[in-house]
């Protein structure tokens, strides 16, 4: 019981706390961080639970924006009675950009639709909460097209604690009711969590 899930918690041995699940000690900001996705050098910070929604809004107003340049560049040549050089290879270099842009843009849009995140992605076989009794991999955390984006852009614990989990501690508090004071438990619980969510971002 106790003992089998104090074993199974994934420990940081940098930031010296148990992290919750789909979260990652990044090496460059030097802290874990809760639903971790990937350090982007673009925007300078790490992606994770409370700013993923922001970045996924960057690649979508930057793929827009460069689409809308693209259209714009071939009405310009359209009309122009001569090709301008310099004209055509700024917006030549320009429109090169949605080639990363746009990939990255549906490959997140993938991500979101499918509830993982890129860390995930990358490591679907190394994590355990990701593969069922099998081996294969399963996605405890896919719950359909709109449960999927909603716990995406508006983050709560279900995004990173499983039902099953949530579900049999309450099962441990009722059972355990007996000559224990609950109520001493559940604070002691807000007191540890509130500890664990202070030391990461």
């Amino acid at each position: 019981g106790t003992k089998e899930k104090k074993a199974n918690t994934p420990l940081c041995h940098s930031c010296h706390i148990a992290r919750p699940l789909r979260s990652k000690h990044c090496r460059v900001m030097r802290k874990c961080v809760l639903l971790f996705d990937h350090f982007c050098p673009f925007v300078g910070t790490t992606i994770g639970l409370y700013n993923y929604k922001y970045f996924y809004l960057f690649l979508l107003s930057g793929t827009v924006g460069l689409v809308t340049q693209i259209i714009t560049f071939i009405l310009y040549l359209h009309r122009s009675p001569t090709l301008p050089t310099v004209g055509f290879g700024c917006g030549l270099f320009c429109s090169l950009f949605i080639l990363p842009f746009g990939s990255m843009f549906v490959y997140h849009t993938q991500l979101t639709v499918k509830n993982l995140t890129t860390n995930e992605h990358m490591n679907l076989f190394k994590y355990k909460y990701l593969k069922n009794e099998a081996g294969r991999f399963s996605n405890p955390f896919d719950r359909g097209f709109m449960s999927n984006v909603g716990s995406r852009f508006m983050p709560s614990e279900d995004t990173y604690v499983l039902r099953s989990q949530r579900s049999s501690s309450s099962v441990g508090v009722g059972d355990s009711s007996a000559g224990l004071d609950v109520d001493g438990i559940g604070s002691q619980k807000d007191e540890e969590k509130k500890d664990l969510l202070l030391n990461i971002v």
